[in-house]
């Protein structure tokens, strides 16, 4: 497990389907929804997918969706997930819950401004992209300071897109802002802290041999 000076391998992975998924309510608070029957479906074909990957560090949301996502990687390894407030979903603040599409909309909008460095916008009672991207990064030095060298990260599909359009290099703008990440999407990085480089966004591969 211990690194020197290897790059990690680090899988970031979002939660399977819940039931607010469903009703596409702004569910951002912990524990939020739980996963519906096809979530769980997910999350096996997930586990089975990803049976040949050499984990050696498990780090989740605290929501309910993340931590059954994440056990099912961590289960068969005899890994205990590491939960870290961090890696929850960005908060939606005064729209919690929200199935109103003009909240969605303003939702969805933040993200893109993030996207486009306009880090200063939040929701009404919600957080700014400084202080989401913050406590992301926090987690994120955790990982590679753990000297793991291949690690799996279970979080959310906004924060993921926000967190790697900032983060990862050779990641082309239109990924994080057009293709979005279904349940159990994946993007896999490889880095040292300092600088992460992008070589799989869901179904898109941007390095060559890269698994």
């Amino acid at each position: 497990m211990h690194r020197d000076t290897s790059p990690v391998d680090l899988l970031l992975i979002r939660h399977a389907q819940t039931h607010s998924n469903l009703t596409r309510a702004l569910d951002t608070a912990v524990p939020g929804a739980d996963l519906t029957d096809l979530g769980r479906e997910q999350v096996a074909r997930l586990a089975e997918d990803l049976r040949e990957e050499p984990l050696e560090g498990i780090w989740s949301s605290p929501t309910t969706r993340a931590r059954l996502t994440a056990a099912a990687l961590a289960e068969p390894r005899g890994l205990v997930v590491q939960e870290r407030e961090g890696l929850k979903e960005i908060g939606a603040g005064d729209h919690e819950m929200s199935v109103v599409e003009e909240h969605g909309s303003l939702y969805r909008q933040m993200v893109l401004d993030w996207l486009a460095g306009r880090l200063d916008r939040q929701l009404p009672g919600g957080e700014d992209g400084l202080a989401a991207l913050g406590r992301f990064d926090a987690v994120v030095e955790e990982v590679v300071a753990s000297g793991v060298d291949h690690a799996a990260v279970v979080a959310h599909g906004a924060i993921l897109r926000a967190w790697c359009g900032a983060r990862a290099a050779q990641l082309p703008a239109e990924l994080p802002r057009e293709h979005l990440l279904p349940n159990t999407g994946r993007v896999r990085l490889v880095g040292d802290g300092s600088q992460w480089t992008a070589t799989r966004w869901d179904d898109v591969v941007l390095a060559p041999g890269a698994p």
